[in-house]
């Protein structure tokens, strides 16, 4: 995790689900896609998400590097979409404990839109820009 958002977790300790994201990584990649593809317009962020487990989130816990075992990633909102690697499977700290932090890495932009409305009773997901 880059350091400016470990900082923030640990002064700001959040209450969790919540999303932060760093500005300056996010203008570093602006400026990296607008280098290889010079002749491309950028407009807005593509969508990328779960559908078909075509993704594969880097994920970090507090109990990293232990023995791990196989697990289903699922929220809370009894939404289809909510649940994470059933068919692909994943492997998880056989340590995590409820409570524990689990941080999904570089879920892109789009991740803010899909959490701005109340969902299933949820309130809107927290999102924090430093």
């Amino acid at each position: 995790m880059m350091e400016k958002i470990a900082r923030f977790i640990q002064e700001q300790d959040p209450p969790t689900p919540f999303l932060v994201v760093d500005l300056d990584v996010v203008a570093d990649r602006y400026e990296q896609m607008r280098r290889h593809l010079p002749a491309a317009e950028i407009f807005y962020a593509v969508k990328a998400n779960t559908e078909g487990e075509a993704i594969n989130y880097a994920l970090r816990t507090p109990h990293d590097g232990k023995p791990a075992g196989p697990a289903v990633l699922a929220g809370p909102t009894c939404d289809s979409v909510d649940i994470l690697y059933q068919r692909q499977g994943y492997e998880m700290p056989l340590d995590l404990a409820i409570g524990d932090r689990v941080q999904f890495l570089s879920t892109g932009a789009y991740t803010t839109t899909y959490a701005s409305v109340g969902f299933n009773g949820f309130d809107p997901l927290p999102a924090y820009y430093i």
